[in-house]
């Protein structure tokens, strides 16, 4: 069974916010509950992600789109 996507960014998030409080960088309780709440995906729907292997001149990149099927798991 394939996981959602909703599924897969709640648990990076989950990771990420839990990573940031052991290390004693993410110390507020209130920016832990917005961290955990808002999925980044919302914030940052486009990215851009290298498709060129080391030592390619130029470098070639591919923009990401959140919101196409195709784009969501990378």
């Amino acid at each position: 069974m394939a996981l959602d996507l909703h599924t897969v960014t709640s648990g990076r998030r989950t990771d990420m916010v839990d990573r940031l409080t052991t290390d004693g960088v993410l110390t507020d309780s209130l920016l832990r509950d917005a961290l955990l709440r808002l999925p980044r995906e919302i914030l940052l729907p486009h990215a851009y992600v290298r498709v060129s292997g080391p030592g390619a001149d130029p470098i070639d990149w591919r923009l990401l789109d959140g919101s196409h099927p195709d784009d969501q798991e990378e």
